[in-house]
């Protein structure tokens, strides 16, 4: 009896923890931000990728989707990484199409990455941004971000 209870104990907790695990090592989304009306508005988040998950992280992996309104600027994602100053930007150039613009690596393993949200032009605009820390192989390895300015 007390083989079956600790039995039964033992896998609900791997269950759990597998549970728990996989939420916190899953894909990120920013959803249904926004830029203000000025030409200089732009978002800024800390992304923090670590080997929390068991998988060392070899890049982030980012894009960056331009919501509704259908207006002039286009929307720019740049992803830089402090430590040595590496840069990758990208953009999504198709407004309001339903999917994001092709994605991007920043190849720097663990360590902190800035994402920066901007536009070329004044016009208020929504987006959606996709982002993933991730091991050579593909694997997803564990993200937080913060945001850190909003405009």
């Amino acid at each position: 009896m007390k083989r079956a209870k600790a039995k039964t104990l033992l896998v609900t907790g791997s269950v759990l923890f597998a549970v728990a695990h996989a939420a916190m090592v899953s894909a990120h989304d920013i959803r249904n931000a926004s830029l203000g009306n000025a030409k200089a508005a732009k978002d800024v988040y800390e992304v923090k990728c670590d080997s929390l998950s068991g998988n060392v992280t070899d890049h982030l992996a980012f894009a960056v989707e331009d919501l509704a309104p259908v207006a002039t600027p286009v929307l720019k994602i740049q992803v830089r990484y402090p430590a040595d100053g590496s840069t990758v930007t990208g953009s999504d150039p198709v407004d309001n199409d339903g999917s994001p613009g092709p994605e991007k690596e920043l190849k720097k393993g663990n360590g902190v990455y800035m994402m920066t949200i901007k536009k070329n032009t004044a016009g208020k605009e929504n987006y959606h941004v996709i982002f993933h820390c991730e091991s050579k192989t593909g694997f997803e390895t564990t993200a937080n971000n913060v945001q850190l300015r909003n405009r």
